[in-house]
């Protein structure tokens, strides 16, 4: 009996000699991880607003003269060239007129040549030639206000454009200011929105603009800011920004909402995949790899702007420093690792979904963990 308890205790104390070095042979174990280097990105900070889209050049065909519509030369949403007849009204008498005008024109212009002459050889007073040349000058202005008149009862396009539809017909009396009808032009659109007055200092002509309308299905229509207003509105406390979106289609039409996003600050700042984050509280961290010691150690950064996937950061991380994506949840500060590959950052082209629709996101108050 007595030989078979010395043989327990000694098995019990060669368990308690060989579980502390098991325990410390884990501890020493290398984790296995994926890792990126950190590395520069592009960013920028998106701002949403509501526009209203504007023709780049829109005006209200209007009547002049009162007098009666003779003839209209456009249908209902025609395009147009600079100088077309839009609309004549009744000109016969301005024409008889006009006619009239410049016969008399004739007449003063011969007496005023014959008068030079026997001015000029002396067979005349100098007081005929002055009366001559006021007679031809006063003929002139006449024939002038005649002409001026009957262009007033012809409406002609002041620019090339698309024509909206028409509030009057042929032989309508319109008066002084009456609307005939619109004319648009649509090359390119203004789209006008207010932004808060706080982001004033990052507003500059150039920012690349986005723009969405449901009547669209959202498709996406890109432009730039063109120019901002001189003064900030003292109720809203916003400031109006303006900008030019292309429209070769003529897809966009005047009066139509649209959502934009206003895309301000570019930048280029360090960045990491998403996954790499670890949040401890308040505070976010990363793992940092030694890649010649091969330790990770545990370090706490700032985050900025957020893209699908990749996240700005703004302190405790520099380009170039290798992080682990892939193994956080085995990780305790200063652990040992074997790195099993290194994984790129995501493509940042513009065609990417990362390159345009960045958005704030929250800072991080420092604490401890």
């Amino acid at each position: 009996m007595m030989r078979y308890t010395t043989f327990a205790l000694f098995l019990a104390c060669l368990c308690g000699l060989l579980a502390p070095a098991a325990s410390a042979q884990d501890t020493k174990a290398a984790v296995p991880v994926v890792v990126i280097e950190a590395k520069p990105y592009p960013f920028r900070d998106r701002v949403e607003a509501l526009g209203t889209l504007r023709a780049n050049e829109g005006v209200a065909i209007t009547a002049v003269v009162a007098d009666k519509i003779s003839s209209i030369k456009f249908e209902d949403g025609d395009r147009v060239e600079p100088g077309q007849v839009l609309v004549e009204m009744t000109t016969a008498e301005e024409a008889a007129l006009l006619e009239e005008a410049r016969s008399t024109l004739e007449e003063a212009k011969a007496q005023y040549e014959r008068s030079k002459s026997l001015t000029n050889r002396q067979l005349t007073p100098e007081t005929v030639y002055d009366q001559r040349r006021r007679d031809y000058q006063t003929a002139q202005a006449r024939v002038s206000a005649m002409e001026a008149r009957l262009s007033d009862r012809i409406l002609k396009a002041p620019f090339a454009g698309r024509m909206g539809l028409r509030t009057v017909s042929a032989g309508s009396l319109v008066n002084p200011g009456d609307v005939i009808a619109r004319l648009e032009d649509d090359s390119v659109m203004k789209l006008d929105f207010s932004v808060p007055s706080t982001f004033i200092a990052e507003l500059r002509p150039g920012l690349e603009i986005v723009a969405t309308a449901r009547g669209f299905d959202n498709d996406v229509f890109r432009g730039k800011v063109a120019s901002i207003d001189n003064r900030i509105d003292e109720i809203t406390r916003t400031i109006r920004v303006r900008a030019v979106l292309p429209n070769p289609d003529r897809r966009l039409v005047p009066g139509l909402l649209m959502s934009i996003d206003l895309f301000k600050s570019p930048r280029q700042s360090v960045a990491v995949r998403e996954e790499a984050l670890v949040p401890i509280g308040p505070d976010t961290y990363v793992f940092v790899v030694d890649k010649e010691k091969l330790v990770a150690q545990r370090r706490r950064i700032e985050t900025g702007t957020r893209l699908p996937g990749v996240v700005e950061v703004t302190a405790g991380l520099a380009a170039g420093e290798t992080v682990v994506s892939d193994g956080t949840l085995k990780l305790r500060d200063g652990s040992q690792v074997t790195i099993k590959r290194t994984e790129p950052m995501p493509d940042p082209s513009p065609t990417t979904p990362a390159a345009t629709t960045g958005q704030k996101a929250p800072d991080k108050p420092a604490g401890r963990t």
